[in-house]
């Protein structure tokens, strides 16, 4: 249902961005639900969650980006034969970006909490990281380089599961060198975007 996409992209069916609304807005209310068990009465919770400022599923900035140049990589790497197409189009990053109101909204459909204050704010995706350049290198390779690890760090695992070990090294350092190249490029550049909600137990 989301050939060539791994995540919400621009050519993924409105059917499949909506799966993903559905998915999410089923398992955060049954986190508010476990979590209010665990705050006494009165208590108070700081949730922060990479999310998005455009009410338009399909534009959350930054995390956006950088799904979308994880795809392009693997769209490559199938177009060498280094991956099978239908590995990558039954692949999904089960990662969504609420927008503040949709947060608001089922904090409020919990019954259960008070948003004391909700927050916006942006990280620089491209900021230029303060360990030391390599001799040689440019300031975009390096950010490829450490956007690459930190990624890695987060997704290894579910991509290691789903294509095999064998192939990691290689999809990010495909990925690496897609996001230098974006770096480089005269697009307009998207933050990533991080709400933070504060809640009150009504209880």
């Amino acid at each position: 249902m989301n050939e060539g996409n791994i995540h919400i992209g621009a050519t993924t069916p409105p059917s499949v961005a909506k799966l993903y609304q559905n998915q999410f807005e089923k398992d955060f209310s049954r986190f508010l639900q476990m979590r209010c068990m665990e705050i006494v009465p009165g208590g108070r919770m700081v949730l922060t969650v990479a999310g998005r400022k455009s009410k338009d599923v399909f534009n959350a900035g930054g995390t956006t980006t950088i799904f979308d140049l994880l795809s392009q990589g693997l769209r490559i790497l199938v177009a060498e034969g280094r991956v099978a197409k239908e590995k990558l189009d039954s692949f999904n990053i089960p990662v969504y970006c609420p927008s503040a109101d949709e947060l608001t909204q089922l904090v409020q459909q919990c019954e259960l909490l008070d948003i004391s204050d909700i927050q916006l704010f942006e990280m620089d995706e491209n900021r230029m990281h303060d360990s030391e350049q390599a001799e040689g290198t440019t300031a975009a390779h390096t950010a490829g380089q450490s956007m690459s690890a930190t990624l890695r760090v987060a997704t290894e695992s579910l991509v290691a599961s789903h294509f095999g070990e064998d192939i990691l090294e290689e999809i990010f350092t495909v990925f690496a060198r897609n996001f230098t190249s974006y770096i480089e490029s005269e697009v307009e550049k998207s933050g990533i975007t991080i709400i933070t909600l504060y809640l009150q137990a009504k209880h």
